[in-house]
């Protein structure tokens, strides 16, 4: 069939049909045009991709912050200050809803800095720089009402679990504060433009 078809012809079936010593530019050409009005439409469709790209990765950003934020909320409602158990499970909990909530920040500054929508990044640099002092409260709990919680324990097993969500609190509250500390120097670097 390929030696049917005229010499100038340079459509699918003579590609599909030409030896594998034809030159990877002639390939190239005919998988992804070089002629200036069909490139720039590729090219037009490439950015509107990226844009929705990012615009999509922003939802789902705003979508977790939404649903660590609610998850936030609830549990620290109602408030029960000076209560040990609840300033315990409290801090726990908060610490362990944090990761949802942080990647949500995540992904809308990585999408906001893409989509070149500075204002937004300084907003959200702001708020890791704000979630980095904030760490430091259900920390803090967390120390301070270890030891009561520890002395409560009435048997080995429910003391190995206090010990093991102090143990996660720690390392949670250390990871958010750098997680948070690190988010933050995006707002010097969004000053230069």
């Amino acid at each position: 069939m390929a030696s049917e078809l005229p010499q100038d012809y340079h459509g699918l079936a003579r590609s599909a049909h030409r030896p594998a010593s034809t030159p990877r530019g002639e390939l190239a050409e005919l998988i992804v045009p070089h002629d200036k009005p069909t490139r720039a439409r590729l090219d037009e469709a490439e950015r509107a991709a990226r844009i929705n790209a990012w615009t999509l990765m922003g939802w789902v950003g705003y979508l977790f912050v939404l649903a660590g934020g609610v998850d936030l909320a609830l549990a620290l409602w109602p408030l029960s200050f000076r209560d040990p158990t609840w300033e315990f499970g409290t801090a726990i909990t908060v610490l362990n809803g944090l990761p949802v909530f942080v990647l949500g920040l995540c992904l809308a500054l990585i999408s906001a800095i893409c989509l070149r929508r500075l204002r937004l990044a300084r907003s959200i640099s702001l708020v890791f720089g704000a979630l980095a002092l904030l760490t430091f409260t259900p920390s803090f709990l967390l120390l301070t009402t270890a030891p009561v919680a520890i002395s409560s324990a009435e048997n080995a097993v429910v003391l190995l679990g206090i010990r093991k969500a102090i143990a996660k609190g720690g390392a949670l509250g250390l990871i958010h504060t750098l997680v948070s500390v690190a988010g933050f120097p995006c707002l010097e670097a969004l000053r230069t433009d």
